[in-house]
């Protein structure tokens, strides 16, 4: 069980190759809600419909020099 003190990490990387057969790249499956003590650490290439669910899903990511980081105003959606 995670808790402020020992918080759960979870990374998902490279979310572009999530299958198109079952519309896994959709990203319908992510929660839209998170525990404060999880945190989701996600990976996609910017040209892949992933990343255009990712910023629908989150509201808003920022470029950071070769990242992108949500907002801490929409967390509590996904965490990216």
């Amino acid at each position: 069980m995670s808790t402020a003190d020992r918080p759960l990490v979870i990374l998902l990387d490279g979310l572009n190759q999530l299958s198109v057969e079952h519309r896994a790249d959709r990203l319908n499956w992510l929660p839209s809600a998170l525990p404060t003590s999880v945190h989701l650490v996600l990976s996609t290439t910017t040209d892949h419909v992933t990343f255009h669910a990712l910023r629908s899903k989150t509201g808003a990511l920022h470029y950071h020099g070769g990242w992108y980081q949500q907002t801490p105003s929409s967390c509590g959606s996904v965490a990216e």
